[in-house]
This record gives C-alpha cells, sequence and structure tokens, in this order.
C-alpha cells in the first residue's frame, strides 16, 4: 500500500499545485491577491485564471474521495498490483485533468475527469470485493 498512500499524498498537492498557478494569474490579472476578500476577487476572474481557481477547487473535492477508496482499500485487505495501478491512473489523470483545465480543453477535461471518477469506484470495488 506504499504506492496507493503516496498517490494519496501526491493528489492532495495538487489542489495546491493549481493554487499557485491561479495566485500567478491573479498577479498578472489583477495586479495581486485580495487576501482581505479573496472570494470576492475570485468572482471578478476571467479566463486563464478563473480556470486555476476551478482547478483548485476541482481537485481539492476530488481528492477525498480518492483517499476515502484508498483507504478502504487498505482497511479491507486489498492490497495488491490492481489497487497501486489505479491508483497511479488516478494521480495521473487528475494531474492532466488539471492542465486541461487551465489550457481550457474541455474535450479533454471531462473524460479525466470521468476516469478518475471510475478509479475511485474501482477502488471501491475492490475493497468491497476482498470483504466477500
Amino acid at each position: 500500500m506504499l504506492v496507493p498512500f503516496a498517490c494519496v499524498i501526491v493528489g492532495s498537492l495538487l489542489p495546491y499545485v493549481w493554487g499557485i498557478v491561479d495566485d500567478l494569474e491573479r498577479r498578472k490579472t489583477l495586479g495581486g491577491r485580495d487576501d482581505h476578500h479573496p472570494r470576492v476577487q475570485a468572482q471578478k476572474l476571467e479566463g486563464r485564471a478563473a480556470r486555476a481557481l476551478g482547478a483548485s477547487q476541482n481537485a481539492f473535492e476530488g481528492v477525498p474521495i480518492f483517499a476515502a477508496a484508498v483507504l478502504m482499500c487498505a482497511f479491507a485487505g486489498a492490497a495488491g498490483t490492481a489497487v497501486t495501478a489505479v491508483s497511479v491512473v488516478w494521480v495521473v489523470v487528475r494531474f492532466l485533468h488539471g492542465f486541461a483545465y487551465l489550457g481550457d480543453n474541455p474535450k479533454l477535461r471531462g473524460p479525466m475527469f470521468g476516469l478518475g471518477a471510475l478509479s475511485n469506484l474501482a477502488l471501491m470495488g475492490m475493497a468491497i470485493r476482498a470483504l466477500i
């Protein structure tokens, strides 16, 4: 379970990677980050800056489900090559999802989101199967 746990760590860092891009884009387009009213400022974002924020927020939303799926596998004793492979796939597709989000590429973004969701379901299915 070392690699799946490492994938949870890497996945947990993705929102901050996209958050750094968000911060850089705010500086470029709005002159900086408004730390007094960041959510009000976020409503003013457009283009790449808005997409960077969206990528960060979406990554924050995706990590808990993935972490839960990996933990389900660990608790159920479903460790193995398949769990490792699906965990790595999740990290790769979520990374590609963020790049597609930033690059305004919905034709790639949608499938990467879907593969991430399917990866979560596969992990949960492996955990349940290990308990049967």
